[in-house]
């Protein structure tokens, strides 16, 4: 029922744009006093930017609160014009994100903190409809939806021990991945794939996908970009998962 409701707003949009724009030409050209219509861009582009990306899953995914990691994101999009009288796009292009988790717990052992910390690396292809309202030759806002087509390519969890006693922080920095696991019953290096480790439930998936919609700000070639997803596919079992994404780019 979502997928249906998002693809209903996607050909809601995809109507509505040029209705809209065939309407505001038409009511500036009936101006008897110099009103000139709003300028059609409807030239093809290319955009690279740099994001902050914030990925969320709906349930803890880790240990107590880890539930959200904190990260960057490139992106290379290409739009496609498809009219040459309406400023139409289909975009595409590739993605990469790089998202970061770590917290430290100072109670399960007297004389050591235990640092977790958790890094993740996907890749994502977008196809999106997009409609630039062209406000003069310099600026226009361009908003999106579409889909994202998600590769999950990384996501380790490792574990430290951090010590006051030098001789003990040794002994435990020269221990095996297998004596290590051994000595405190997690493992130093967790791959979110292995499902030894992880679980049926827990073991995440290779590939995801989902949805976002989003606006742009082009100020001749400077972008600013924001955008919300959520995925159809959960990463695992009984986690559906969202992000934002606010960033900086630049067209040519």
């Amino acid at each position: 029922m979502k997928a249906i409701k998002i693809l209903m707003m996607a050909g809601a949009l995809a109507v509505a744009a040029p209705a809209f724009a065939q309407f505001s030409n038409a009511s500036t050209g009936a101006r008897s006093n110099g009103g000139s219509s709003m300028v059609k861009d409807c030239t093809p582009y290319d955009r690279i930017s740099l994001s902050y990306d914030y990925w969320k899953s709906s349930k803890e995914m880790f240990y107590d609160d880890a539930d959200a990691t904190n990260g960057l994101a490139i992106d290379y999009i290409h739009g496609f014009s498809i009219s040459k009288t309406l400023p139409m796009f289909i975009e595409t292009g590739l993605g990469a994100s790089f998202g970061f988790w770590g917290d430290t717990n100072d109670e399960s052992y007297s004389d050591a903190d235990v640092k977790y910390r958790f890094s993740q690396i996907s890749l994502a292809v977008p196809v999106n409809f997009a409609y630039k309202f062209n406000i003069n030759n310099d600026f226009s806002i361009q908003p999106y939806i579409g889909l994202n087509f998600k590769f999950n390519v990384y996501a380790n969890l490792k574990t430290k021990f951090d010590c006051d006693d030098n001789d003990l922080q040794d002994e435990i920095d020269d221990m095996s991945d297998k004596e290590f696991e051994s000595a405190f019953g997690v493992p130093r290096d967790m791959s979110m794939f292995d499902k030894d480790y992880v679980g049926k439930d827990g073991q995440w998936k290779r590939f995801q996908l989902g949805w976002h919609i989003g606006v742009g700000v082009n100020f001749k070639a400077l972008y600013v970009g924001l955008s919300y997803g959520t995925d159809f596919m959960a990463i695992c079992k009984k986690h559906n998962t969202s992000n934002f994404k606010v960033g900086v780019g630049f067209n040519f």
